[in-house]
């Protein structure tokens, strides 16, 4: 025993020690899973007032009056035909045989259930309400249209119309990185802090103007999103534009 009892007393302090890292691993692990589904909250949270934002009680009853008025006044003919092209609507979206992406099939969805026009009013609010789940199922955030581009949406619509998608997959395509760009700005240690283009270039040092980097914006030349009427971007979108635009001059 008197021999064994200095050989333990050697090893307390390692054993002190592999304690308190199995303490601090459990507590590290837990405060992670917390972290998660705070942020999973969040996440859910934002998708559903994004959803919510397209949905009030006045819409879904127009829609289901709509479909009430077309079944009492266009007749069991013309009741058939927007069925039948719902159905084959819903058959292209369920089986994809063209293979399209899920940002192609919400934006190809969305111009032919406008283009059927099934009810009286809140088409346009249902295509988008839908749009946003045929993408939320695929893993992405809800596309939200702002008001301001109100206008680029109808030419990008009236485009799909002539078999042209390539407006209305730009305007999805931008709403949905305003979407991922809210949603990461959420997230802990978010290295990239964006700001309106007007306070940005206003930094100094800054080698370009405010309209010089709003137009690379709306090229889609730099990491952008809309917040209302303005602009956000980042330094690090600045400077990896150009970094990028030396590395190609290198090239050349």
């Amino acid at each position: 025993m008197k021999e064994f009892y200095p050989f333990f007393v050697d090893y307390i302090p390692l054993i002190i020690s592999n304690v308190i890292v199995i303490a601090f691993f459990l507590f590290f692990q837990k405060n992670t899973k917390k972290v998660k589904t705070s942020y999973k909250s969040k996440i859910a949270e934002l998708e559903s007032r994004s959803l919510r934002a397209q949905m009030n009680p006045h819409f879904i009853f127009n829609a289901i009056n709509g479909v009430q008025s077309i079944m009492l006044l266009k007749g069991e003919v013309e009741s058939n035909r927007y069925i039948d092209l719902l159905d084959d609507l819903m058959a292209t979206v369920n089986h994809n045989p063209m293979g399209l992406n899920p940002i192609e099939m919400a934006a190809f969805f969305h111009h032919q259930m406008v283009w059927i026009h099934p009810f009286f009013d809140g088409n346009g609010r249902t295509a988008r309400l839908a749009m946003n789940l045929i993408l939320i199922r695929a893993g992405f955030p809800p596309a939200i249209i702002l008001r301001q581009d109100r206008k680029k949406y109808y030419t990008a619509l009236n485009s799909a119309n002539q078999g042209n998608y390539q407006k209305l997959m730009l305007l999805m395509a931008q709403a949905l990185e305003r979407s991922l760009n809210i949603y990461l700005s959420i997230l802990p240690d978010a290295e990239e802090e964006y700001m309106e283009i007007s306070n940005l270039v206003k930094e100094p040092d800054f080698p370009y103007g405010q309209e010089y980097i709003s137009l690379l914006a709306r090229q889609g030349k730099i990491d952008a999103h809309k917040e209302g009427e303005n602009w956000h971007t980042s330094k690090a979108a600045v400077t990896n534009y150009i970094l990028n635009r030396k590395r190609k001059r290198h090239l050349q």
